[in-house]
């Protein structure tokens, strides 16, 4: 994942699992669209071993970060 702080942009270059094996299953559920492309607060939803989690990215002059469980 690479950040642009002044664009408050996030893009998405790869997700893997625990084996380092690339997943495909996720998506911006904030806004839709390309999946590789989060703006400030946006989250993505990945699909994990049947599961589903949210990841949620926001920075300014911190970049903060979670990560939650979730029932689609």
């Amino acid at each position: 994942m690479r950040s642009f702080p002044t664009s408050e942009i996030f893009k998405i270059e790869s997700i893997v699992d625990e084996q380092c094996e690339r997943i495909e299953e996720y998506s911006n559920t904030s806004r839709g669209g390309d999946k590789h492309v989060l703006q400030n607060y946006d989250s993505l939803r990945i699909g994990l071993g049947g599961a589903y989690y949210d990841l949620r990215l926001g920075g300014n002059t911190t970049i903060r970060l979670n990560f939650v469980s979730v029932v689609p």
